[in-house]
């Protein structure tokens, strides 16, 4: 069985693959100063998280109702405020000390002008000497060409405990470079596409 699906769609799979991810964590919480926090693109609180658990006043924003329901659920001690909004149009009545965007979330703004839109809401919503910490992938001349077979990536299990094997190719249109991901199951496949 194959499926085609929005990598967002499953954040059970989303949080077996990325979730133990935290090789960035450190560099965020070393940048992090202040008392509130505005985690953009949370997903399911890989960061957000450790921000309430540093101290932070944090309100956790992401566009996925499926990732901010699996993020409460982790989370139901702490006082964190989930909100489902969009990254490019967001107004909060406070500012905030901190603002991150971890994931290589910037890479889902796909133009100049929602890059734009977005960093003028951060603009609007950081306290005068805040802080904007995001991260996001740097590609190079020699990254934009195109494979059409699927090859291995990596391994992973999910909650389960199956082992599920990742494949990729990528199509490159310059300026962006386009995945396609294929998740295998022992009885099915899916099929999400990412674009950077």
């Amino acid at each position: 069985m194959t499926n085609s699906c929005n990598e967002y769609d499953s954040p059970e799979v989303y949080e077996a693959e990325y979730g133990q991810c935290d090789k960035d964590i450190a560099f965020f919480l070393q940048h992090a100063s202040g008392k509130t926090a505005l985690d953009l693109a949370c997903g399911t609180g890989r960061l957000t998280i450790p921000l309430a658990k540093k101290g932070f006043l944090v309100i956790a924003l992401d566009a996925s109702d499926a990732m901010l329901a699996f993020a409460r659920k982790k989370t139901e001690v702490l006082p964190i405020q989930w909100v489902k909004g969009d990254m490019r149009e967001f107004v909060f009545p406070q500012t905030f000390d901190l603002i991150t965007l971890t994931g290589n979330s910037f890479q889902a703004l796909l133009s100049e002008e929602d890059q734009l839109r977005m960093l003028v809401c951060v603009n609007k919503n950081l306290t005068p000497g805040g802080r904007f910490v995001f991260n996001a992938r740097n590609p190079q001349a020699d990254d934009f060409y195109t494979t059409s077979e699927f090859s291995f990536w990596h391994t992973f299990q999910d909650a389960t405990g199956e082992t599920l094997e990742v494949y990729g190719r990528q199509e490159a249109d310059q300026p962006l470079i386009t995945y396609h991901t294929k998740r295998v199951w022992k009885d099915r496949e899916i099929f999400p596409i990412s674009i950077i």
